[in-house]
């Protein structure tokens, strides 16, 4: 009976730890979309895909919205770019391209940065910007909000 019950035990244990290693993991495969921590704005995957196709250029408040990318290479930004836009980067560069030739008043593309602890360092300094990292690196950041969740 007692080998039973500390056979019962240790089974518990080890499905509670299993359900907490998924729950990381599934937070490691999951995109935050972040913000300054004053931007209070409700920020959904059609707000955010008009961000990033430059179709819409200002926050509520006025303000320009600055989009920060990671570099094409990186896989965090295909993801992201598949998700949100249903496109590669580089089908979004194309993009980019046509918005500029199209329009009078060419909206920027999103600015490029090496990684996402320098997305972090200008979300949390410029009120304007909006960008994106991985949601288990993101629920560790102080100076930054998210504003969105990406499965």
């Amino acid at each position: 009976m007692k080998y039973l019950t500390v056979s019962l035990t240790l089974l518990a244990v080890i499905f509670t730890l299993q359900l907490s290693s998924d729950a990381q993991k599934s937070d490691a495969q999951k995109i935050a979309v972040i913000v300054h921590p004053s931007n209070d704005q409700k920020i959904d995957l059609n707000t955010l895909r008009r961000i990033w196709e430059r179709s819409e250029l200002k926050w509520k408040n006025g303000d320009s919205i600055l989009p920060l990318d990671l570099s094409a290479k990186a896989d965090l930004r295909g993801a992201f770019s598949k998700k949100v836009l249903g496109k590669s980067p580089n089908q979004m560069k194309e993009h980019y391209t046509k918005v500029r030739i199209k329009a009078t008043a060419k909206p920027p593309q999103p600015k490029v940065l090496k990684s996402a602890k320098a997305v972090v360092m200008v979300v949390s300094k410029l009120k304007s910007a909006i960008g994106y990292m991985p949601l288990a690196d993101a629920k560790q950041q102080k100076a930054v909000k998210i504003a969105l969740e990406l499965a």
